[in-house]
């Protein structure tokens, strides 16, 4: 599995912090659920 870019975590971080649901960053990026999930969890 790759790993996500420095970037694709400050958007996918960007996106939640900016009131975006988890569900609409998932569908909107084109993310695992899991990836959005743990990126946000260890933020």
């Amino acid at each position: 599995m790759p790993h996500l870019t420095e970037a694709e975590c400050n958007q996918i971080i960007g996106l939640f912090k900016g009131g975006i649901t988890r569900n609409h960053i998932i569908e909107t990026l084109d993310f695992s659920k899991t990836t959005v999930y743990r990126t946000i969890q260890t933020f």
